[in-house]
């Protein structure tokens, strides 16, 4: 497997995620809730609660004040020490993306997926923004192409050792996402991965398969929680159980369905911002029909990357646009 346009892809990646980053000032108050509580983590060195202006700040987990935390001690300028790591995530982003179009298309695909990746305009702007967004988009997608890879694809690695590998760049992916914005790094890829999973297994049809799924998510899971359970812990010890209430109930349930927190939106609130976040790509999403249209059509059979990729695809879209609060 050749991965000769990879230097290009993450200088191409670089330039576009990182070039400038410092400029402008931050002015918009998301981005300051981050900036300001990873430079007070940093100036108090207590790096399990963050704090936002002296008061504890619960709306988010902790791993996006960890990173830039970390950055802002390489004493580079504010602002891009607190965009540094979303700009980073754009680039690692773009790394699965090639990786998977490698394995199940070609080189050119891949370079060009790497590509669209690295040049989208919601991607760019995401990734020049001090916010854990795209850092949680990286874990999404290493994650679900990981999970993929060992439990649903055919050539994925047989070899035991080989397979606990990659089964826990899965769990370390989940954590990641679980500690950037919570469950919601959890959800999006078992629903993605979770129906091929099955429905392989059910193929194969042999008890034995069965135990390997559940050997598999249970090694996945338990590295998940090795890495991410210690803070949430920590964060229960000192601010008691209200703390998970307020954290998974409120600022995750709640959000999602309810519109304490956004007044509702129409369904199709989404469409026009993938459209636009994928500009100046997007009139290339006509081509998704025909893949689309052949996967359809064979519903009842077994479906092979495509089918896989266009789940991928749609499950983010339709996950958010089912919420209230969008």
């Amino acid at each position: 497997m050749s991965f000769s346009r990879l230097p290009v892809l993450v200088l191409l990646c670089g330039l576009t995620f990182v070039l400038g980053l410092g400029r402008p000032a931050i002015t918009d108050s998301d981005e300051a809730f981050y900036a300001e509580a990873a430079r007070e983590m940093r100036e108090r060195d207590d790096w399990v609660p963050p704090h936002y202006n002296g008061e504890f700040r619960f709306e988010k987990p902790i791993f996006y004040y960890w990173l830039a935390a970390g950055t802002s001690s390489l004493g580079l300028d504010a602002e891009l020490a607190a965009r540094l790591p979303s700009a980073l995530a754009g680039v690692v982003l773009a790394l699965p993306t090639f990786v998977a179009a490698r394995r199940w298309y070609d080189l050119p695909t891949a370079g060009l997926a790497g590509v669209i990746t690295g040049t989208s305009f919601g991607y760019v702007a995401a990734g020049r923004q001090a916010l854990p967004d795209l850092t949680l988009a990286c874990f999404i997608t290493v994650a679900t192409y990981a999970a993929l890879v060992v439990l649903v694809c055919p050539t994925g690695p047989a070899d035991a050792r080989q397979r606990r590998r990659w089964l826990t760049l899965v769990g370390a992916a989940l954590a990641g996402g679980f500690l950037t914005k919570g469950p919601v790094a959890l959800a999006l890829p078992a629903i993605v991965v979770g129906p091929p999973a099955l429905w392989r297994v059910w193929q194969i049809g042999a008890r034995s398969a069965w135990w390997q799924l559940v050997r598999d998510v249970g090694w996945l899971t338990g590295v998940m929680l090795a890495l991410s359970a210690p803070w949430f812990a920590a964060m229960t010890d000192v601010h008691g159980v209200a703390y998970l209430d307020r954290f998974f109930m409120a600022e995750n349930v709640e959000r999602f369905a309810t519109t304490r927190y956004n007044n509702p939106r129409p369904v199709w609130y989404y469409l026009p911002i993938v459209v636009a976040g994928l500009l100046p790509w997007s009139p290339l999403m006509v081509l998704w029909v025909r893949p689309a249209l052949r996967v359809l059509r064979r519903a009842r059979q077994v479906v092979a990357v495509e089918g896989w990729l266009l789940l991928w695809a749609a499950t983010p879209l339709l996950f958010y646009s089912v919420s209230i609060g969008k």
